[in-house]
């Protein structure tokens, strides 16, 4: 309790807590809003007669523009600085949002979406470096704090998305009010991360677009290494799962359980509460006790809660699952601290940003199986692959913590 106490002392006194919470109410925004496609999805699919598949791959189209985008950003931040970074990725993103409040046809929502994707993963690099920058003795736990607070935007967005919508139903714009409302507040919140971010020549003054003359063989030396590689597999199993579980679970709440939306979306918005409490706890874990074994204890439980909820009926059984489930939320902050750990300073955002890209890209295809098994009367079994994809992440941990063990 003590060494708690003496934590959150050392957060709240720095002088970094304002950025702190300027980079948490842009996580907020930016995974807040993320989920609200997925709450709006069974009003998406009737405006445009598309079935699963299709919706699967609209999904995943916004994920994979979040993907492309990171390798750009690390880069971005690494020449220009974290502030600018971070401001860019709002203002795109809002723009984005405009596209999609504004769209009368299918290509203009995908071409929306993308946009705010594109915009949306220019600030995941960004937001990680300049903590690990300014916290160098608490990454893993502000990462979670940070990650919490994307979580409370997950929780609280998507249920007033959809009474925001539900209250209004008969506007000109339809569902889109329930995206239109947050597009002034990404732009505020780019103003206030413009003026609380440190400019590039205090956060990394050895960096400077002078520097970048060797930096993919820089990128290509630091990723090329087996454990890295292996951190990168672990991303890449447990985005599919994050990425196919929350794209549908609303419509699988609805479509297969037979609950209400209004429900469906309550208990989409338990998983990201149970994020809220675990992304810090096991932060705080990591700083203290090493990376592995929140990693493992993650990637176990994610796996043994996907397998329980097909067989869960009453929503009293099915919440919960799914706070089982949400324990895959603590396994990003722990993964992403023990990676920063690995990278070198000089090509920290570039580094990080081509891996995001990877591993984002990568997960995409889990809306897409998801869809496709959905068009298939495979839902309940699609929920069986994904546990899958948890186990492989987890093997992978076991590797890297006895790997970890025998260097030691």
């Amino acid at each position: 309790m003590e060494n708690i106490l003496k934590k959150s002392r050392r957060i709240f006194s720095s002088g970094s807590f304002l950025v702190l919470l300027a980079v948490g109410l842009g996580q907020f925004l930016r995974f807040g809003v993320d989920v609200i496609f997925p709450v709006l999805l069974p009003y998406i699919k009737l405006e445009f007669s598309i079935g699963n598949t299709i919706a699967g791959i609209l999904i995943s189209s916004l994920a994979a523009s979040k993907a492309l985008s990171q390798f750009p950003g690390g880069i971005f931040a690494d020449a220009f600085g974290e502030r600018t970074a971070l401001t860019t990725s709002l203002l795109i993103s809002s723009i984005g949002l405009i596209v999609i409040f504004f769209s009368t046809s299918l290509t203009a929502l995908i071409f929306g979406m993308l946009i705010f994707g594109l915009g949306s993963g220019l600030f995941g690099t960004s937001r990680v470096t300049i903590l690990v920058h300014l916290y160098p003795k608490l990454q893993a736990t502000v990462i979670g704090i940070t990650n919490a607070l994307g979580a409370i935007g997950n929780s609280l967005l998507p249920p007033f998305a959809l009474l925001l919508f539900l209250t209004y139903p008969n506007t000109i714009f339809g569902w889109r009010i329930a995206i239109g409302f947050s597009i002034p507040i990404f732009i505020i919140a780019a103003i206030i991360l413009w003026l609380s971010v440190p400019p590039l020549s205090q956060t990394n003054p050895s960096n400077s677009i002078s520097n970048f003359s060797g930096l993919f063989s820089k990128i290509y030396r630091t990723l090329n290494q087996t454990t890295i590689l292996l951190i990168t597999f672990s991303m890449i199993s447990m985005s599919i799962v994050y990425q196919g579980f929350t794209s549908f679970f609303p419509v699988y709440l609805i479509s297969v359980k037979g609950i209400e939306e209004a429900t469906a979306a309550a208990l989409f918005s338990i998983f990201f509460i149970g994020g809220l409490l675990i992304q810090p706890l096991l932060g705080w874990i990591a700083d203290k006790r090493g990376y592995f074994q929140p990693l493992i204890f993650s990637t176990i439980v994610t796996a043994f809660g996907l397998v329980l909820l097909p067989f869960s009926n009453s929503i009293a059984t099915i919440a919960v699952v799914v706070a089982i489930i949400s324990v895959q939320l603590g396994f990003w902050p722990t993964i992403t601290t023990y990676d920063v750990s690995l990278l070198p300073n000089e090509s920290q955002g570039s580094s990080l940003g081509l891996q995001r890209t990877t591993f984002l890209l990568s997960g995409a295809i889990g809306p897409v199986i998801v869809g496709l098994m959905a068009d298939f009367n495979l839902f309940n079994e699609a929920y069986y692959v994904l546990s899958i994809c948890a186990l492989a992440s987890l093997f992978t941990c076991i590797i890297l913590y006895y790997g970890n063990s025998t260097t030691q």
